[in-house]
């Protein structure tokens, strides 16, 4: 499965990101996912071999972010708000080790 979903103490679905792909916020071989101290979520893939970052958006950064993109756009703001999980870039790995 290509997805990552959380759920609370009680089972209940919070929320689900993800599906079948390369492009940012999908998988191909899920493998891992970690959280750390500050509420940011890395997942491992096996093919192709990547690790992202996410990072939950609230409701009120959400709305901002849509806000600020519609605009660049040239769009009218839509107002929407939810909340979501969204990719964060990463650089990418070095080839090589660090030199000592």
């Amino acid at each position: 499965m290509d997805r990552v979903q959380v759920f609370n103490q009680e089972g209940q679905l919070l929320i689900s990101f993800g599906g079948h792909g390369v492009l940012p916020g999908q998988f191909q071989g899920l493998a891992g996912i970690s959280i750390d101290s500050n509420n940011r979520v890395f997942t491992s893939e096996i093919f192709p071999g990547r690790v992202q970052q996410f990072r939950y958006v609230t409701d009120a950064e959400f709305a901002k972010l849509t806000k600020e993109k519609e605009e660049k756009r040239g769009q009218k703001a839509s107002g929407t708000s939810q909340k979501e999980i969204v990719p964060i870039e990463m650089p990418p790995a070095s080839a090589a080790p660090p030199s000592h």
